[in-house]
């Protein structure tokens, strides 16, 4: 490094130091090294101490590297010059100067350079070609043999590695060898056995046959007694009806008897089209008994059956639950219902949707097929949801009735519909005289009845409906209002064609009370197991009525039963 490079700033006003005689500077230590064929190390340092006068004196830059030059002399010396006297060693000298301004620039160097050639003759001037050549021969020599070296060592590292894959090569085959003789004796064990199998199949073949078509016979028959128990059971329903009509056609009779004998002549009395008339009243004995808990707590909503299952869809709910009341088993449709809180109803021997949702009520009418929802009926003229729906029995006309229920913001709405099945035509009936709270509605002969949940409920009568190829007059049916229920919350409900009130709340707690319609009076004819209000009510068949949830009850499910 020169020592300009060393030496610290003037001024901060200074020029910079680095500029061509730093490069002149760098060409004479590098000339020495190269002329003097030594590797560089750390010169003498720029001072030193004077032992006669005890102060710091400075050092030259040629004699922080006299060492060097003196290799320099003896290099050239053997070139046949003086030591001390080449010109290269002038080159060397105005090279290193302390001053840089004293220092020749480029152009002088190349001179001093061809000078020095000249000086030195030809001898001279290819030894020291001779000498550079033999020392880039020797970096080279040695540049190959580090890379042969280097080689080598990777020849012995790859061959330890092939060695070692070769010994697992090795073992990898004798593991394999070793397997494949396992897998071989495994394979005989089992033909073995299959074998032996196969002896002892065809020894107990015809044995097996004959219990296996037993057992076949065993459960077709299990299916007849199935279905035999429940003809029985329906002709036990149908013969319980009967009695119950006998009975009634004796008092009637008797009762005709008596007023013919004191009478002159009697003139019949023709009530009026809109006014209900239900079967004639008398008064249930009922039994109530517990069933299988249902699977989910069911408030509201809407529920149907077909005679054989019964279906339930809970408030605020699209799942739709199914039970077969002569199993007890329930389990979860796999077609939920098409929206939320939708009325369903079995009629035309399918089950079908109407309305729902209750944030966008639709009107929407869906039968179910297979596993999805169609569009089989137009929809109706009023979107609503959570309505009364019910079917009338299917004979000459089959209709279905939807009644209230609640239109956008929860507003409830008074309109009556009725679609004529046949026909799939949908006529606006008479509406309501006031809007029904969560209305329920059951067909108790030929009657409609239609119970709302604040003590209100009005009827019709169906005895002047067409058969359902003609169409429906608007102003045909026309609503009467029931007596004053004596509880709220209750459900409509029927038994051996009665109108009945299932459950309910009086004096603000659930009762377990069922009412019955006597004579225009309500009279309570029988007690649940549990109390519960806003139950789900249907008919499995005309004198057996499954009550299921409601509040209180929760899960719990009971069965009534006319009894004689």
């Amino acid at each position: 490094m020169p020592p300009e490079a060393i030496a610290p700033a003037a001024s901060s006003s200074e020029k910079s130091k680095y500029d061509a005689s730093i490069d002149i500077f760098s060409f004479g230590v590098i000339t020495i090294f190269t002329v003097g064929e030594t590797f560089p190390s750390d010169p003498l340092a720029p001072n030193y101490l004077d032992k006669q006068s005890g102060h710091l004196v400075a050092r030259t830059e040629l004699q922080r590297r006299s060492q060097y030059m003196s290799e320099v002399n003896s290099q050239l010396g053997a070139c046949g010059q003086l030591r001390g006297d080449h010109p290269l060693i002038r080159v060397i000298q105005q090279c290193l100067k302390n001053d840089p301004r004293k220092r020749p620039s480029i152009r002088e160097v190349l001179c001093l350079l061809e000078e020095a050639r000249a000086g030195a003759g030809d001898y001279g001037w290819e030894r020291m070609q001779a000498l550079l050549s033999q020392s880039k021969q020797h970096d080279l020599e040695q540049d190959v043999e580090s890379l042969v070296q280097k080689l080598q060592l990777e020849l012995q590292s790859k061959s330890q590695e092939n060695a070692e894959l070769q010994r697992q090569l090795q073992s990898s085959e004798m593991e394999g060898q070793r397997v494949k003789q396992q897998l071989e004796r495994e394979l005989a064990r089992a033909e073995e056995t299959i074998r032996r199998n196969q002896q002892t199949i065809q020894k107990e073949t015809e044995p097996a046959r004959k219990d296996r078509e037993l057992a076949e016979a065993l459960e077709k028959l299990r299916h007849k007694e199935e279905q035999l128990q429940s003809s029985e059971a329906l002709v036990a329903d149908f013969q319980h009806c009967l009695q119950i009509k006998d009975s009634e056609f004796e008092t009637l009779k008797r009762k005709t008897s008596s007023k013919a004998d004191g009478a002159d002549s009697a003139t019949p009395t023709v009530m009026p089209q809109s006014t209900p008339s239900p079967m004639r009243s008398r008064k249930l004995t009922v039994q109530c008994r517990t069933k299988e808990t249902a699977p989910q707590r069911m408030l509201r909503g809407s529920a149907t059956s077909d005679g054989r299952f019964a279906y339930f869809t809970p408030h605020e709910s699209r799942s739709m639950y199914r039970y077969e009341w002569r199993t007890g088993k329930w389990d979860e449709v796999v077609s939920s219902c098409p929206a939320h809180d939708s009325g369903i109803v079995f009629g035309d021997n399918e089950l079908i949707s109407v309305g729902g949702g209750a944030l966008f009520p639709t009107s929407k009418v869906l039968s179910l097929k297979g596993k999805g929802w169609e569009d089989k009926y137009p929809p109706m003229n009023t979107a609503r949801y959570s309505p009364a729906v019910v079917a009338t029995p299917e004979g000459n006309y089959m209709y279905i009735f939807v009644i209230g229920g609640y239109t956008g913001n929860g507003r409830s709405t008074t309109a009556v519909e009725l679609l004529q099945v046949k026909t799939r035509k949908w006529y606006r009936l008479v509406n309501l005289p006031q809007p029904l709270t969560a209305p329920s509605a059951v067909v108790c002969g030929d009657t409609l009845h239609v119970i709302g949940y604040e003590a209100q409920g009005y009827s019709c009568s169906l005895r002047a409906l067409p058969p359902s190829d003609q169409p429906i007059p608007p102003q045909l049916i026309s609503w009467t209002p029931l007596p004053p229920l004596p509880v709220t919350h209750s459900t409509a409900g029927t038994l051996g064609g009665q109108l009945l009130l299932v459950g309910g709340r009086k004096a603000s707690s659930p009762t377990n009370s069922i009412h019955q319609l006597v004579d225009g009076e309500w009279v309570e004819i029988a007690s649940m197991i549990g109390e519960r209000e806003k139950c789900l009510v249907v008919n499995i068949s005309p004198f057996k009525m499954l009550i299921v949830s409601g509040v209180k009850a929760w899960n719990n499910v009971e069965e009534c039963v006319v009894t004689m």
